[in-house]
């Protein structure tokens, strides 16, 4: 599984720049995806493009905001 990090424009056309699962990062041109990629999807190749794993991506999500909660804490006005 890896995870879009952030979208590029670049002169020959706007890359998503993906997280591997070893860390490394890797320039992927928007037409290798079957759908539109958004920052923090998370992705797996099957063949030749790279398909969006919503189930995944909800979860990663979650566990995202719950960390944030816990690291600022609610604030209550």
């Amino acid at each position: 599984m890896w995870i879009v990090d952030r979208l590029e424009d670049t002169p020959t056309g706007t890359l998503a720049v993906c997280e591997r699962e070893d860390g490394a990062m890797e320039n992927v041109p928007l037409a290798r995806f079957n759908y539109e990629p958004r920052e923090g999807d998370c992705v797996q190749w099957q063949g030749e493009v790279l398909v969006f794993l919503p189930e995944q991506t909800r979860q990663r999500r979650e566990k995202l905001q719950e960390k944030l909660r816990t690291l600022f804490g609610r604030r209550e006005h």
